[in-house]
């Protein structure tokens, strides 16, 4: 008995190996192309965020420190930014959310004071979120 023989006798033929790679191989590609239109419409789709950055900060005393933030508001949406204060071991000892309101425009600029437990060395933006 031959390989041929064998192969033809339980459906084992040179071309149905073929066969069966172009179509794994056709599922494969349809697979891997899916996932990239999936991933780049992900991507570009995404709603916009919020976002903000400080501008200025002062520390006024062991209590107090004054910051301007400036907020990027693409969507135009009511939101919330929260600031803090950090210490020279980079412990937060002030926290505070700021509304951020829609109407304010794209690039609104934020003026806050911090009241804090300890003397501040440096003011951040935490993270921003819409309501």
């Amino acid at each position: 008995m031959t390989n041929d023989y064998l192969a033809n006798r339980y459906g084992n033929s040179k071309a149905k190996a073929r066969n069966q790679r172009i179509l794994w191989s056709s599922v494969a590609a349809g697979l891997v192309v899916a996932f990239f239109v999936w991933s780049i419409s992900i991507n570009f789709a995404a709603p916009s965020k919020i976002s903000a950055s400080v501008q200025s900060f002062t520390i006024v005393d062991d209590i107090q420190a004054r910051m301007t933030i400036a907020v990027e508001n693409p969507s135009q949406q009511d939101g919330v930014c929260a600031v803090q204060v950090l210490n020279n071991s980079y412990a937060v000892v002030g926290y505070k959310e700021l509304a951020v309101a829609g109407s304010l425009g794209e690039k609104p600029t934020l003026e806050t004071v911090l009241n804090t437990t300890d003397l501040g060395v440096s003011a951040t933006v935490d993270r921003c979120w819409f309501k």
